[in-house]
């Protein structure tokens, strides 16, 4: 009970409308405020935890494959949402590549990397969706540039680490840091699949 008040504020971050608040700071310029988007985002962030886990656990060209897939594809995915200006919710499909890549890295699955380039570029677009239309009155060019290197940044931060833990033990900590991962996942989409159903209801 004395860890309650610690854990609440903690449950908080996972609630949806939080989660996909990502938080644009401009005070440093379009490109920290660029470089600074993507750590904002829960939903983001525990992505790409869950992938580099589960890309730890299979061929490593996979992992070469997959950051070249995310910078690019970021870059490109939050140029075209820029110039579009189309407004959609990413939420509900990245919480669900979540729960796919929490679920992948908790059991340890074993794939061929074809399938995990294609879930890290699917999440890639989705990073440079959100990117995009976060890029408000800012320059683009510089915004999108410090999204893309943070993200790169990020993804390379985590594969760097976890390529340093070599001990069975270990392994299973990610595991289960992956399989938390999921379960936040499939609690987040849960939330926004059945907000607009329960807002319905309020008189």
């Amino acid at each position: 009970m004395r860890k309650l008040p610690f854990v609440l504020p903690a449950l908080l971050l996972f609630e949806p409308n939080t989660a996909s608040a990502h938080v644009v700071w401009e005070g440093g310029g379009a490109f920290w405020a660029g470089f600074l988007h993507p750590l904002t985002s829960v939903d983001q962030v525990c992505f790409l935890m869950a992938l580099s886990i589960w890309l730890n656990f299979n061929e490593p060209q996979a992992r070469l494959w997959s950051m070249g897939a995310v910078v690019t594809l970021s870059a490109l995915a939050a140029v075209v949402s820029w110039w579009s200006k189309r407004e959609f919710s990413t939420l509900p499909v990245m919480t669900a590549l979540m729960v796919v890549a929490g679920l992948g890295g908790a059991i340890r699955f074993k794939v061929h990397g074809t399938i995990l380039v294609t879930l890290a570029s699917a999440g890639a677009c989705l990073i440079g969706t959100e990117t995009g239309k976060a890029v408000g009155v800012l320059s683009p060019g510089s915004f999108i540039i410090g999204a893309s290197l943070s993200t790169l940044i990020l993804l390379v931060y985590l594969l760097g680490g976890l390529e340093r833990l070599r001990s069975e033990w270990q392994a299973v900590a990610c595991r289960a840091i992956a399989s938390w991962i999921a379960a936040v996942g499939i609690m987040m989409l849960t939330f926004e699949l059945w907000q607009p159903h329960i807002q319905g209801q309020r008189p």
